[in-house]
């Protein structure tokens, strides 16, 4: 059936780039080390791929006993969490567990495959062809049974910067998100922490307070989901309860808070230093954590 004008053609993976799969490691797993003992070359597995980080860098003897893959190569998972992709942003090697994608520069963009990887009806049809085992697998073969879009290589490359640069607008958000939250916790320590020292005078304006002056403390039960280990030093493993407590603010809209004993004390060593009023007080319980 002729291909109408404006339509996009389908076709296999093999048409639009080369494909290969990763390798294993040339040795036992207990003896691996000395292949990443100070290495800087990632190891990219299924793991990396859905983290999008690797935890795992080659040394040079490492990477003498795999593969190096370029960037812009496009990474997808065979076994495991089929069908997840990346595309590699450095020099990476692969292990066994992980299909790469190089492009056919002219034919195909890596950036339009990886989004093909993410799309729906594809998506879908790899989890069919993988699920045919106890653990999900992708074989060369079953790949080749699956047919990708190729429209013209400036629509792939417009489709693919377009849909890449949303994606990095939420790496960007993310990762200041995950800075703030740095700076929240540093922040909290240095005044709930580092103040409540001998010899370090508090802040102004802050002072202790009772507790029993702030709130209303009424005893709860005792759940067997609260037993924790304890290791006494003649060996062995016991367990015991640690008591909730109900605690109930003295506000105009009383919140209630259930924790163990030990988050009761940290509560009471840390936030009662302030002098608060009810507004400011229940901001910080807000943010309790």
């Amino acid at each position: 059936m002729p291909k109408k004008e404006g339509e996009w053609e389908w076709v296999i993976l093999d048409k639009l780039g080369l494909l290969e799969s990763g390798k294993p490691l040339s040795m036992k797993v207990g003896d691996s080390e000395i292949l990443f003992r100070g290495g800087n070359v990632p190891l990219i597995d299924g793991q990396a791929i859905s983290d999008s980080k690797s935890n795992r860098y080659f040394n040079q003897q490492g990477v003498n006993q795999n593969k190096l893959f370029p960037p812009h190569t496009v990474c997808f998972v065979r076994c495991g969490s089929v069908g997840d992709c990346s595309i590699l942003k450095e020099n990476a090697c692969l292990t066994e567990s992980i299909y790469a994608f190089s492009f056919f520069e002219g034919i195909s963009d890596p950036k339009f495959i990886k989004y093909c990887f993410d799309f729906p009806k594809i998506k879908q049809k790899i989890l069919h062809l993988s699920n045919t085992t106890t653990r999900n697998i992708l074989s060369f073969q079953k790949l080749q049974l699956i047919k990708f879009p190729c429209p013209p290589p400036q629509e792939q490359k417009l489709i693919g910067d377009i849909l890449s640069a949303y994606d990095e607008l939420f790496e960007n958000n993310k990762r200041q998100i995950e800075i703030l939250n740095r700076v929240r916790t540093l922040i909290y320590k240095k005044w709930f922490g580092e103040f409540y020292r001998d010899n370090v005078p508090l802040p102004e304006g802050w002072r202790f307070e009772k507790l029993e002056n702030l709130v209303t403390i009424k005893k709860g039960s005792k759940p067997a989901s609260h037993a924790i280990k304890v290791e006494p030093g003649g060996g062995g493993i016991k367990y015991k309860l640690i008591p909730s407590l109900l605690v109930q603010l003295k506000l105009k809209n009383p919140k209630h808070f259930l924790m163990t004993i030990f988050q009761f004390w940290f509560f009471l060593e840390v936030f009662f230093m302030q002098k608060f009023t009810e507004e400011n007080l229940k901001l910080q319980l807000i943010h309790f954590y």
